[in-house]
Formats: C-alpha cells, sequence, structure tokens
C-alpha cells in the first residue's frame, strides 16, 4: 500500500490551496481526497465555472440545514468546494480582525504576518501595484465597471448620507461605499479548481481523488497516520491536513475520537483525545433583506455585486460592524424585486456542529444561533435603520417602494425586532469550529501552527481554525490560511527529515 507524504481532506478554498502549494516541491506527494466530484478541463459545469446564482449550486451541495433559521446552508461538494459554488466577493477583512486573532492566542496571525499571503494569492487587476495588493498570484480580482445606473444610484445616496467614497473596499481600514472586489476572470469564478488545483495535476507527486467520503482520521498511538474512507478503504499518509470546512472538519475528528469525552461516549466513541472544543464556537454573520419594487435594468446573464457600504452601527466604533449591499433587481427571481441586503459583520454569537450519530453520510446537527446576543441584535437593527435612509434617499430620484419590512414594521422597535427573528439567515461564512489558540485555552483545538493538539502529523487549514470572524466574506481568508498552512507544514516536515 503507498503511503503518501501529505493527504488532504478536503478541496477547498484551505485545501485545495495547501495541496497545490506543498506539492511545488517535487520530492513530496501530496493526495487530495473530495467526497464531491472532480471535473477538470472542459467537463467544468457552466453552473460552476460561471457565476449566474448567488451561493450553491443545488446538485453540488452538502444539502445541510439550520432548523432554527428554517433554510439550507450552501456548502460545495465537489472538488473547489464552496469556491466553485459561490458567490466570489473578494474582501479581506480589516487588520483590527487579524491583530485580534493574535490577542486571542493565535501568535504569528497578526495583521503584518498575514499580509504577505493574501499578497501572495492575488492578482488584482485595479490595484495590483499598491504595496498591500499582489499581482500574479492564482487569484483573478476585479471589479465590475462601470456601474449600472441603479447601482449608481445606490452609491450616490449613501455618499450624500455622508459615507465616504471607496475604490478599493480592501484598503486597510476602508470605511464607506464603493466597487466589490470579486474573484472572477471573463465572467469565471476563479475557483480553487479552475486555479490552485488546475495548475497542480501536471505534477507526478499530485493526485485528486473526487467521490472519497472521509470517516475518519486513523490513528496509531497519538499519531495520524492517514484516513478512513466510508467506503472502507484506508489511506495512509505521513501527515493528514483536514481542510472540510467549518461544518466537516470537526464531525471527521469526533468520529476520530478527539473532541469532548462525555459527547464521545454518548454516542459509542471512544475518546482519544479529550478536546471539549471540537465542534464549538461556530460562527457566522447574521443577514437580512430589505426588499423594494423598482423598474430596474438587470443583467440576467450574470448575477452582479456591484456595491457596498462598510460602516459602523456606533459612530464611535473604529472600524465597520455592517456591510450593506445593494442588488439591482430580480431577488428571488422575481422580476423589479430588488434588494438591500444586510449583513452583521462583526458577531459575537457562537454555536456548535455536533454529531447524530457515526455514520459518515449522516448530516450533522448545526446550530448557529443567530442574533442569540443582544449585541447582533443592535447590529441588525441598525443596518435596517441605515438600509431606510438609504431607500429614502434612491426614492427621491426614481421610483422605489419599500416592500419588506414596511414602513409600519420599520417604525415600530418591537416589530422589527420580530421581523428580524422571522426573517434571518447565514451570511454562508461558517468558521471557528477547530478553533487556534494558546496552550492555555481549554476549547483551542488547533494550536498557531494548525496542529491538531495531542496528536501528531495532523492539522486543520480552513475557516475553522479562525479564533474570531473576520469583518467580511471567508473566500480570501480562508486561502491565505491555506497558503499559510503550506508554509508551515513544509518548514515541520523540513526540520524533520
Amino acid at each position: 500500500m503507498k503511503t503518501y507524504d501529505v493527504v488532504v481532506v478536503g478541496a477547498g478554498a484551505g485545501g485545495g490551496v495547501v495541496a497545490s502549494r506543498l506539492s511545488e516541491d517535487p520530492a513530496l506527494s501530496v493526495l487530495v481526497l473530495e467526497a464531491g466530484p472532480d471535473f477538470a478541463g472542459g467537463d467544468v459545469p457552466d453552473a460552476v465555472r460561471n457565476v449566474r446564482n448567488g451561493s450553491g449550486v443545488f446538485e453540488l451541495d452538502w444539502e445541510y440545514v439550520d432548523p432554527a433559521i428554517g433554510g439550507s446552508l450552501p456548502r460545495g461538494k465537489l472538488v473547489g468546494g464552496s469556491t466553485a459554488v459561490n458567490a466570489t466577493i473578494a474582501l479581506r477583512g480589516q487588520p483590527q480582525d487579524y491583530d485580534g486573532w493574535a490577542r486571542l492566542g493565535a501568535a504569528g496571525w497578526d495583521w503584518e504576518s498575514c499580509l504577505p499571503y493574501f499578497i501572495r494569492l492575488e492578482d488584482d487587476a485595479d490595484f495590483g501595484d499598491a504595496p498591500y495588493h499582489g499581482r500574479g498570484g492564482p487569484i483573478h480580482v476585479m471589479r465590475e465597471l462601470p456601474l449600472l445606473p441603479a447601482e449608481a444610484l445606490f452609491m450616490a445616496a449613501c455618499e450624500e448620507l455622508g459615507h465616504a467614497h471607496v475604490d478599493d473596499m480592501n484598503v486597510p481600514g476602508a470605511l464607506g461605499v464603493g466597487p466589490v472586489p470579486r474573484n472572477i476572470r471573463g465572467g469565471e469564478r476563479q475557483s480553487t479548481l479552475l486555479t490552485y488545483i488546475a495548475a497542480a495535476r501536471h505534477r507526478a507527486n499530485f493526485e485528486v481523488r473526487g467521490d472519497a467520503l472521509v470517516d475518519r482520521v486513523l490513528l496509531e498511538g497519538e499519531r495520524a497516520v492517514g484516513v478512513r474512507l466510508a467506503s472502507g478503504e484506508e489511506v495512509r499518509a505521513a501527515r493528514v491536513v483536514l481542510a472540510a470546512g467549518a461544518y466537516n472538519s470537526p464531525t471527521v475528528l469526533l468520529r476520530s475520537g478527539i473532541g469532548a469525552r462525555d459527547e464521545l461516549a454518548a454516542l459509542g466513541i471512544d475518546a482519544v483525545v479529550h478536546s471539549p472544543g471540537v465542534g464549538k464556537h461556530l460562527m457566522d454573520h447574521p443577514v437580512s433583506l430589505v426588499t423594494l419594487q423598482t423598474d430596474y435594468a438587470t443583467d440576467p446573464a450574470r448575477l452582479r455585486f456591484p456595491a457596498t457600504l462598510k460602516c459602523r452601527s456606533q459612530a464611535d466604533l473604529d472600524v465597520d460592524d455592517l456591510k450593506i449591499s445593494f442588488y439591482p433587481g430580480d431577488v428571488f427571481n422575481l422580476p423589479g424585486l430588488a434588494g438591500i441586503y444586510l449583513e452583521v459583520n462583526a458577531s459575537d454569537a457562537r454555536g456548535e456542529v455536533t454529531l447524530r450519530d457515526r455514520d459518515p453520510a449522516s448530516a450533522p446537527h448545526i446550530d448557529h444561533r443567530f442574533l442569540s446576543t443582544d449585541g447582533d441584535m443592535a447590529r441588525l437593527l441598525a443596518a435596517f435603520a441605515e438600509a431606510r435612509r438609504i431607500h429614502e434617499v434612491m426614492a427621491e430620484s426614481r421610483p422605489c417602494e419599500l416592500l419588506l419590512p414596511d414602513l409600519g414594521t420599520l417604525d415600530d422597535p418591537d416589530l422589527l425586532r420580530e421581523h428580524a427573528l422571522a426573517f434571518h439567515s447565514t451570511g454562508y461564512h461558517p468558521s471557528g469550529t477547530c478553533k487556534m489558540g494558546a496552550d492555555g485555552d481549554a476549547g483551542a483545538v488547533t494550536d498557531p501552527r494548525l496542529r491538531v493538539r495531542g496528536v501528531e502529523g495532523l492539522y486543520v487549514a480552513d475557516a475553522s481554525v479562525m479564533p474570531d470572524i473576520p469583518r467580511c466574506n471567508l473566500n480570501l481568508p480562508t486561502m491565505m490560511i491555506g497558503e499559510r498552512a503550506a508554509d508551515l507544514i513544509r518548514e515541520e516536515i523540513q526540520s524533520a527529515s
């Protein structure tokens, strides 16, 4: 039986990046395992290659739900992971996000340390020569300009209300309204499938296997020696990297006997490592929507995300905690229905991911506990208030009827709170379930070198390691983690040889 140097579980923003980068060393044999299909070359489906819908492609999805919100949680189940089905928002967050990681015990993950990896992965068509940007990296980033008239109207309304105009939303400290950076090229979604993994396929030391659902990590004593697939097949490796995402990386650990001892015992799983933080600390950005009846022209061939406002729920905050975006038409596929999308970008709520049973094909129980804190509710209500002001200014220039919530609801704090509780959902940014932390943090599953505590040769390299959620979509930050993980793992391999 062949033994690989590294097996990577998951081929998305974290796994696709770390596997591709590690395989740049011809001395390392790298295998990527993905639960969904592997599309290559001309076989890539149109829904994966071209962005015509929001997050998710139904036939390539894990079909997970959070019963508390009564809605689905789109996650890509294919090589490329969620990078192959997402909305291609290419934001980084603020330097304060990463400096906060370091303060929370993730030493070496401050902004100054993370920035070189953001630069490495990026090919920014508009600002690539700026010192905080990159040119020539695998991920092409651009802004969709010029704006459509309706999009320009939204931006002008924000500026009339006193918000600054921002050309580059990834400028450190950016606060205001501007065009959204996206990882697209010629209308094609720049997923890890089409970038990092495509670049590695020709290498003799790189292998991808689709339709390979991983059950658990194989352990010999306190060392990972490979993985066991749901089919019963065992794949041996000197090192194992879990990059299955914030819902699936913790469930692989739990089925492997790494988790809270009492919770594992209740499922008949022997605890190999007592790690009570596995599956806990689930974070996401709660979102809602203000719908408008308009006659704005739309582009049916492409989903646009053209203009976003990064703002503060309270004037005394240093950085943004809200993101308000405009969708010019055909919300819910209804012609003439536009939307102002509200996102709480600094969230306090913490949920969990738990196993229902030991079957790797079973969906986990997911509970985000959205809006369960006074702070998150206050932020969302502030976003509604700002959206109302934006609508009022827009309506002065062009017919724009407010539909949901109606004015009566917006005027009544109690009704608006009830509406928010009934009409909110996921921002598609699950994270934190295998969080990094210092040695004294009992809830920290991984250390700052992304090693799973208590097990040698086992790492996690996806959004689940985030100690706090950045003020942005997690596409680029997770790729940054994959880039950094490759360097950290390579250093350990070299030091051991």
